[in-house]
């Protein structure tokens, strides 16, 4: 009997044998030498080119992911979003007594949500292998198990996941340890805007997963690339601008133009004028509006009679679909009625 895809209870394929198991799982104990919360809050740095868009998770710069929350979802935020050509990066599954699905979003697009266990694959601007349940399964968009595609064989933990896009045919294809899965995906849809995809990784709390890009010496990609691809750590830079000729001229770089530094100046601009509207021109995509932080969000939100809870990500993304939107035309389900119930049917956020 088929299982919700991430209910209160599921059945987890383990050397063959079914175990129930609860959606959040408990921090590991003597994994990579962490011994709980605290160890993770002071030993896991940060890696500069991972962003975590939903949820919950902690990063080390070898590209060492630990969900911490009930289903996060981290997008590899540099090289910039990859509009031609064929990339590939592999992903090590330091654990998998969990739920973990990995592939390629939309750059703009992709909503993913920690609360509701919405992740890479769970949206239709996604696509995701997940080999943490027997049958294995290709998601895009599905709601059911029983919707997905089966697709590969289940993994078990320190297999390395290959992932393989093809932005000219549109195609996407895994491999474990080397082993070609075949093509997933075929003729996925253009990019919104031509904004490019993002390779992504969702996970459960506990899970641990091994980002690798192809960029360090020390650990070298050891399964690919295939011919024909190039490591994601290879993928062109945005051409770089002068930073103080466009102050000088009283401009802000557009991510688009030069996505390395414009972050740090749209938040030394939004940090040191005072909150007002944001212009919603200014911005390509909800990762760049999440520059504006938690607190600027919200209240923009508010301004414009909005829901204006949830994530970083989720009111960025929330505040990016109504760009070019007068407020006539604000989707029913954005909108937060005053007497305190959500218009439209949606979930009050």
């Amino acid at each position: 009997m088929s299982t919700a895809k991430l209910g209160k209870w599921r059945k987890v394929e383990d050397n063959g044998n079914q175990q129930q198991q609860r959606k959040a799982v408990a921090l590991p104990v003597g994994v990579d030498g962490l011994t709980g919360p605290s160890s993770v809050a002071t030993s896991w740095p940060g890696c500069s080119w991972l962003r975590v868009v939903s949820g919950e998770a902690r990063s080390a710069p070898d590209g060492r992911l630990l969900g911490i929350s009930s289903f996060a979802t981290i997008v590899v935020a540099d090289p910039s979003a990859l509009c031609s050509g064929c990339w590939y990066l592999e992903i090590t599954l330091k654990s998998a007594t969990g739920r973990v699905q990995v592939g390629w979003v939309d750059s703009v697009i992709f909503q993913p949500d920690s609360i509701t266990g919405d992740g890479v694959g769970d949206d239709l601007r996604s696509w995701a292998f997940d080999g943490s349940n027997s049958p294995s399964r290709a998601w895009n968009g599905e709601e059911d198990e029983d919707k997905a595609k089966e697709y590969g064989r289940p993994w078990v933990a320190s297999d390395i996941v290959g992932c393989l896009l093809d932005v000219d045919k549109r195609e996407i294809s895994f491999h474990i340890n080397g082993d070609l899965l075949g093509v997933a995906f075929r003729d996925i849809p253009h990019s919104e805007g031509g904004k490019g995809y993002l390779a992504a990784v969702s996970l459960e709390d506990g899970e641990m997963v091994t980002v690798n890009i192809g960029t360090s010496e020390a650990s070298p990609l050891l399964f690919g690339p295939p011919e024909g691809y190039k490591p994601l750590g290879e993928a062109p830079q945005p051409a770089s601008v002068d930073e103080d000729s466009s102050k000088a001229a009283g401009m802000t770089a557009r991510p688009s133009e030069n996505a390395a530094v414009t972050r740090q100046v749209l938040e030394e601009d939004l940090n040191s004028n005072p909150p007002g509207p944001i212009d919603l021109d200014r911005f390509d995509s909800p990762l760049d509006l999440m520059a504006c932080g938690l607190i600027r969000l919200r209240d923009e939100l508010k301004l414009r009679g909005c829901k204006s809870g949830g994530t970083l990500y989720d009111r960025a993304a929330r505040l990016y679909s109504l760009k070019g939107l007068e407020p006539s035309q604000y989707p029913p389900e954005v909108l937060f009625n005053v007497k305190g119930k959500a218009k439209g049917g949606g979930r009050m956020k």
